[in-house]
């Protein structure tokens, strides 16, 4: 369960059979950064960030998604390395 990758202890999260369509934590879409550590951050009206192996955070594509949806003005900037942009494929 994706719960086990939060860095954080969370309370009142919404449960598994409340979630709606793909959920950073519960139901992640196929995106390479879903098996990741991740924060919540509150000063950022509860977006998800992704940490990659250098200790980065990237903000998880279904949080931004979500937070879109409530009207957040969140744009996901952050001091990239890179680790957020999947790689292409060998031979493509």
């Amino acid at each position: 369960m994706a719960k086990s990758l939060c860095l954080q202890r969370l309370k009142n999260l919404h449960k598994n059979k409340d979630c709606v369509g793909f959920c950073a934590i519960h139901h992640p879409s196929n995106h390479h950064m879903k098996n990741w550590k991740f924060v919540v951050r509150f000063d950022r009206g509860g977006l998800i960030e992704r940490i990659c192996k250098h200790g980065i955070g990237h903000p998880d594509p279904d949080s931004l998604t979500y937070l879109e949806g409530i009207g957040s003005s969140d744009k996901g900037v952050h001091g990239c390395d890179g680790c957020c942009s999947p790689k292409p494929k060998k031979g493509r």
